[in-house]
């Protein structure tokens, strides 16, 4: 029986998790294809980040969105073909749910011929509608159709046959939407189990190594490196600035961004993780924050601490990720039950979730989630001729260090992003060690403490008292230098492979010291042709 227009009506979630087992049919010249619906995902309009309608946006391709629930939107993806969506709720409510996937049915030599597939075999069978694109190319759904009336005769839905009693629907977190923030987590992706032709298999196993990888890594986006020497300060920074496409992946969105930024005429600083953030429901480059908070009141009299200070109180009031991380505590519970998992414990700390879990082959697992990080490395001299170098984490706290009146820490090199190059040149590891089961074990029976103070001497020694200037030039634009060498040549770490090349473009420098105070030795430029502009 053809679905009416009162089941399109109800709730977003019930319609993509009662669609699964239902027939999707194209009845049209060519003939009849059918399908059925083994995987959906629900998108949640105005309110949800990986929506097209997200803050009731609408253009008009978009209108069949805002229709009664009951029609179809269909919209072009990167170039590559369509998607074919099913909208629900009442007129101007615009939700969506996105037919991922199909198991073929009626029409398979016509879907076949429609995508290319010489010969069907049960593996070509397997690769014919088990994606949106793929399947829409197969059921011939393009936007010539899209805002069809679904209770039609042309493109409809029937219900499916009674699911097996071993059949189970499951659900997961949608897929490719990292772009969606907290939303990328709602476990808003309705599978039949066990279905063959689903767009990716669904695995019940987490690999917790992978996830606290990712959570690190995700957010080590550029890097910016300080050297302070007898002679003065070397500030340094690449100018790659990286993104999440519509698709979820990562792209680089340009490699002209400023990552370093003279504050007074003493003072500077570096910034990496996030690049954007919301004001009055506008993104705005974290750039745009820095250049106003350099025109405030008395920016001149501003000592290092102070600097330090008043940009992590900034950037503490601008990004929201109190709100985050309680938001995320409700989407481990929610995507841990989606997975089958049993949450046996959760807690909430300062700027991090800690839990632990039971996995559906029974073993104990542990994870660690939180928000991404603005990273800040601020460095420079004191009006009594002091030099301190601050670094500002927030989420997270404001750490010294360097200080010209601490002993044995006048001197040194400290540096903030993606850090792990240099972390493996310099200190001989970097801090993905402790995830290692090895490193793990060797914790438990000689303490955390005593494990880093004996890695300590892998370090190379070197003496960072007696660095010139120009040696510390020499030093900070060698390891960006090298880490973006690197990223080119690698993928990642074998245990968490496909690492985003986070560290590019051109290297900008500027040195800081007591009688000259701060000065670029190299700062990108506007470019047309052969002409250069700086606009400082």
């Amino acid at each position: 029986m053809k679905l009416d227009g009162q089941f399109y009506l109800k709730n977003t979630l019930t319609v993509a998790k009662e669609l699964i087992g239902c027939i999707l049919v194209h009845n049209n010249s060519e003939g009849i294809t059918s399908g059925k619906i083994v995987e959906t995902e629900a998108y949640m309009g105005p309110e949800d980040k990986g929506a097209h309608s997200y803050n009731r946006r609408h253009t008009p391709s978009m209108d069949p969105l805002y229709k009664n629930g009951g029609h179809g939107y269909i919209f072009p993806i990167y170039g590559m073909g369509y998607c074919f969506n099913v909208v629900t709720e009442p007129e101007n409510m615009p939700r969506t749910v996105l037919v991922r996937a199909l198991e073929p049915i009626n029409g398979k030599h016509l879907m076949a011929k429609r995508r290319n597939i010489q010969e069907i075999r049960t593996s070509s069978l397997k690769n014919m509608t088990n994606g949106p694109v793929k399947l829409c190319e197969a059921m011939n759904i393009d936007n010539s159709i899209n805002g069809i009336n679904l209770c039609g005769d042309e493109l409809f839905i029937v219900e499916g046959l009674d699911l097996k009693t071993d059949d189970k629907i499951l659900t997961s977190p949608r897929i490719n939407i990292d772009y969606a923030e907290e939303y990328k987590s709602k476990p808003w992706r309705f599978i039949l189990e066990r279905n063959e032709f689903l767009s990716k298999k669904f695995n019940k196993k987490i690999n917790l190594f992978k996830v606290l990888i990712k959570q690190r890594s995700k957010i080590k986006m550029s890097l910016v490196i300080n050297t302070t020497t007898p002679e003065g300060i070397v500030l340094a920074a690449d100018s790659r600035q990286s993104y999440r496409n519509l698709k979820g992946m990562a792209r680089i969105g340009s490699d002209n961004a400023m990552k370093l930024f003279q504050i007074n005429s003493r003072i500077g600083v570096g910034i990496t993780g996030l690049a954007f953030l919301e004001e009055s429901g506008v993104l705005k480059n974290i750039s745009k924050f820095i250049e106003e908070f350099k025109r405030g009141p008395e920016i001149e009299e501003l000592e290092v601490e102070d600097v330090a200070v008043e940009l992590y109180q900034l950037f503490n009031e601008k990004y929201h990720w109190k709100e985050q991380l309680i938001m995320a505590e409700e989407n481990i519970k929610n995507d841990l039950l989606g997975k089958g998992c049993e949450l046996l414990k959760i807690e909430k700390n300062a700027y991090n979730i800690n839990f632990s879990f039971k996995n559906p082959q029974g073993g104990i697992e542990e994870g660690v989630a939180g928000v991404d990080m603005i990273e800040l490395l601020v460095a420079g001299y004191n009006q009594n001729g002091s030099h301190q170098v601050y670094g500002c984490y927030i989420p997270g706290e404001i750490q010294k260090r360097r200080d010209s009146l601490d002993i044995n820490n006048e001197y040194g090199s400290s540096w903030i992003g993606q850090g792990d190059v240099v972390s493996r040149i310099v200190l001989g590891f970097d801090g993905r060690i402790a995830n290692v089961q090895y490193t793990k074990e060797a914790m438990l029976v000689r303490g955390e403490g005593q494990v880093f103070e004996e890695l300590k001497n892998l370090e190379y020694a070197i003496q960072w008292g007696t660095m010139t200037l120009q040696d510390g030039i020499d030093f900070c634009t060698l390891m960006i230098q090298t880490t973006s060498a690197m990223q080119r040549f690698s993928d990642g770490i074998n245990a968490d492979p496909g690492d985003m090349p986070g560290v590019g473009g051109p290297v900008d420098v500027a040195v800081i010291t007591p009688d000259n105070g701060f000065v670029w030795i190299n700062k990108k430029k506007l470019k047309y042709g052969k002409n250069e502009v700086e606009l400082d």
